[in-house]
């Protein structure tokens, strides 16, 4: 017997454990003054079909872990820049990245204890309201070690 329980993505609120917690913020790639800058996105400050978007990441461990799953769920609005599954890099280190159609999936072989900041592009596609879904990090041999982000709405203009 199991208990399961839905709730819509817009009324979820962040949640983390002892020692584990991920944060999602949703950026707009735009150049001003000549120079590339993420913007963060507000209601006076909207995203535009086309527009590239940063979805930051920020996982804080209080200890070393070892095979960390990451699942950034995206907003239906979103498609991936690079949509090839693969092994990627970045500053704190290489994991496998598996790209589909809702969401993202980060496997990690470890992470070590601070803070670790993870980012993915992608390609604004279609005009709307959207949900951008919920950042979960979790133990793959360890799911009692997990914690969620908060949800948050797009607005996408024409």
């Amino acid at each position: 017997m199991y208990a399961q329980f839905n709730e819509e993505f817009g009324k979820i609120t962040r949640y983390g454990t002892a020692g584990l917690s991920v944060d999602k913020v949703i950026y707009a790639e735009r150049v001003a003054d000549g120079k590339k800058q993420l913007q963060l996105i507000t209601a006076a400050n909207p995203l535009q079909v086309g527009d590239r978007v940063v979805v930051r990441l920020t996982i804080r461990l209080d200890r070393d872990m070892d095979f960390v799953q990451i699942k950034d769920r995206l907003a239906a609005c979103m498609e991936p820049l690079n949509p090839v599954s693969g092994y990627r890099w970045s500053a704190g280190g290489g994991c496998y990245v598996e790209v589909k159609d809702a969401s993202t999936q980060m496997f990690f072989s470890s992470m070590s204890k601070g803070v670790h900041v993870w980012e993915n592009t992608y390609v604004v596609s279609r005009p709307g309201t959207y949900e951008a879904g919920i950042a979960t990090v979790q133990g793959a041999y360890t799911p009692e070690y997990s914690a969620h982000s908060a949800s948050t709405t797009l607005e996408v203009a024409n």
